[in-house]
Formats: structure tokens, sequence, C-alpha cells
């Protein structure tokens, strides 16, 4: 049932949302940075999965299909009218953008030699926390984020 693993997916997103949001609370560790990174990219993923899902593309083709590219799970979404529900900024697009690649290519989860730029976490996280509550009715019935 596509309804079921959508929430599922959903409430994953919160967690990972939640998480960023805790390590971000800790001010000044650097250390952090690529964790938190990590935890509120994977929120935008599994929003945009969870939302996808609602919308009837298989578990398959999330898996499969879009794996872990921001992008193209954005613009598919776009596609299925995400914007009735949510609306990026261009400031959260463009972060999103320059994001994408380290997310896509395991940047976070496997050092690379060389440097990032980064975008805001403040413009990502806002991108993640709208568009957690902009598609909660849709999958969970009720609005916010608890």
């Amino acid at each position: 049932m596509a309804g079921g693993f959508a929430h599922g997916l959903w409430n994953y997103a919160l967690v990972f949302f939640e998480s960023a949001e805790m390590v971000d609370k800790q001010e000044g560790d650097t250390f952090l940075l690529i964790p938190k990174y990590y935890l509120i990219c994977h929120s935008l993923e599994l929003s945009l999965k969870a939302f996808l899902n609602h919308k009837g593309v298989s578990q398959k083709d999330l898996k499969d299909k879009f794996r872990h590219n921001l992008k193209a799970l954005f613009r598919e979404a776009r596609r299925l009218d995400l914007r009735k529900e949510f609306r990026f900024s261009s400031d959260q697009w463009k972060a999103i953008l320059v994001i994408n690649s380290y997310y896509q290519g395991k940047e976070f989860e496997y050092a690379r030699a060389g440097s990032k730029r980064f975008p805001l976490y403040s413009v990502l996280s806002s991108a993640a926390e709208g568009l957690l509550t902009g598609i909660s009715p849709s999958i969970r019935g009720r609005h916010g984020l608890r």
C-alpha cells in the first residue's frame, strides 16, 4: 500500500530533520558539519520520496530510478504538482543544487580529496521543514510536524 509506505518515509524524514536540528544546536562544533549536512539532505530525500510514493511512484522506482538524486526527485515531484503543497524558494533550490552533487556522490559518507563549498545550513533546513509541513496534510491527513 503506497499510503503506508509514504507515511513511513515521512516519519523517517521527520526523524532525520529533527536529528539535523539537534546537531546544528552544537554551536561552533565544526566536527559535526558533515553529519549535519548529511542528515538534512537525507530528510529532504525521504520527504520527496514520501511525496512521490503518495502520488503513485513505486518503491522500486524510488530506489532504482531516483536513488539519492535530490535534483531528479525534485523535478519528478514538481511534475506531480508538488507546488500545490510546497514551493521551494529560489535560494532553497540553489542550495539544493549545490549540495546535491556531494549528497548524490556519497561525499558525506566517504571522504574525498578536495575542498567543498556548502550552502547555508539554515536555507536547507528551512527547505526541509517547509517540505515536511507542506506535504504532511496529504500524507498524514493533518497540518504541521507533530
